[in-house]
């Protein structure tokens, strides 16, 4: 497979690091998250800034919008969520729900509950039309850093700083998994669509594939980064997928042989210029968010 990775946009106007990105109902428009405290709005299509912006109390860690509604979800630094009403560009409501930063949040639409990741060791179960606290789970001593839910919603994979990651079934959020996965902590965890895979990414650099249908055992282990691994992301044709890294590179990689394909870095493709934090691919590009304070829209084909 021959592969091009084309710089279309850079979308900078942030302060501050881009942690959290999030999709909306129009494709062409990305919420953006920063650790100087501001959630905006950006037209990938053209390039500029929307006109909305929200600022909070402390850095936005995760976003996540609510497919088929108007309501973002946000996650900070002080362990506060917050609903976000898109069309009055305003906050609805706000729980304290963590004493630790939210770094990730997740939607079951089968289940209708919102999941909250959190630096103090546990998750949080929501009700996703009240966003009520349905239970708080604390798993760990380290951070919990991410989520991914299988196609069919039956199961949660959770990362914690502790090198595991740990399987819940839904929506009982019965334990029935738990196995050691990383070296360091684990940063991040995607399902391949077809269900057949669990990827996860570490501070140890690896990207490492694991097989759901046989207890979760490796089966593959690649040095992936040079430093710690910290997102990934699937085409939206599902045969590659991309990994974002503090090595201030984005990789691309085959989807079913786990090839790395491309590299894209400031050296030679005209990346970013520090960490690469979080990621969005859509029918209109793949997105990358980075610690220089920008955003940069990537038109990627391959033949």
């Amino acid at each position: 497979m021959k592969i091009t990775a084309n710089r279309k946009f850079e979308l900078s106007g942030h302060r501050g690091g881009i942690y959290g990105l999030a999709n909306s109902e129009n494709p062409a428009i990305l919420f953006s998250g920063s650790s100087d405290k501001f959630v905006g709005a950006w037209n990938t299509v053209e390039g500029t800034q929307e006109e909305f912006a929200i600022e909070f109390p402390s850095p936005v860690y995760s976003l996540l919008h609510l497919p088929k509604t108007k309501t973002l979800l946000a996650g900070t630094g002080m362990g506060t969520f917050h609903e976000i009403d898109i069309d009055k560009k305003t906050i609805l409501k706000t729980s304290h729900l963590h004493t630790g930063q939210i770094f990730d949040l997740a939607f079951s639409q089968r289940h209708n509950l919102v999941f909250t990741a959190s630096a103090d060791g546990s998750f949080s179960v929501l009700d996703a039309t009240t966003f009520s606290l349905v239970e708080i789970k604390k798993i760990t001593k380290e951070k919990v850093r991410g989520f991914a839910l299988d196609p069919n919603e039956d199961l949660l994979a959770v990362t914690c700083g502790d090198g595991n990651i740990k399987i819940f079934f839904l929506p009982e959020m019965q334990e029935v998994n738990s196995f050691p996965a990383h070296d360091l902590s684990v940063n991040t965890v995607c399902w391949h669509p077809s269900g057949n895979y669990l990827l996860s990414g570490g501070r140890d650099a690896y990207l490492n594939v694991w097989d759901p249908k046989n207890n979760f055992v490796s089966i593959k282990k690649i040095p992936a980064h040079n430093f710690a691994l910290y997102h990934i992301a699937f085409s939206p044709d599902n045969k590659l997928f991309a990994t974002a890294s503090r090595d201030k590179s984005m990789k691309i990689w085959d989807a079913e042989t786990f090839d790395l394909l491309l590299r894209c870095g400031k050296d030679g493709q005209d990346g970013h210029k520090n960490s690469v934090n979080r990621l969005i691919w859509n029918e209109l590009g793949l997105i990358s968010g980075s610690d220089d304070r920008t955003m940069i829209v990537w038109d990627v084909n391959y033949f």
